[in-house]
């Protein structure tokens, strides 16, 4: 900070997000690496492996804004 202003910001590497909207979950669909879009609570659009439902909490890699896991 220099005179009430921010100069830098440095984020954590991973943030935990609630899923606000997201396709609802297809069943039998048990094909590895398939991924569908998710709004979370930040507004930020994110693929996310189709296990993921509304209501879900999700670990966000803020150096790419990637889904890790599942919180």
């Amino acid at each position: 900070m220099h005179d009430g202003k921010a100069l830098a910001l440095q984020l954590p590497p991973k943030v935990t997000l609630k899923v606000t909207d997201t396709a609802p979950n297809v069943k039998g669909n048990s094909a590895s690496n398939v991924y569908k879009d998710a709004i979370l609570e930040n507004g930020m659009n994110v693929r996310v492996p189709l296990f993921i439902e509304k209501g879900n909490s999700v670990v966000v890699d803020t150096r790419d804004g990637s889904y890790t896991k599942r919180a």
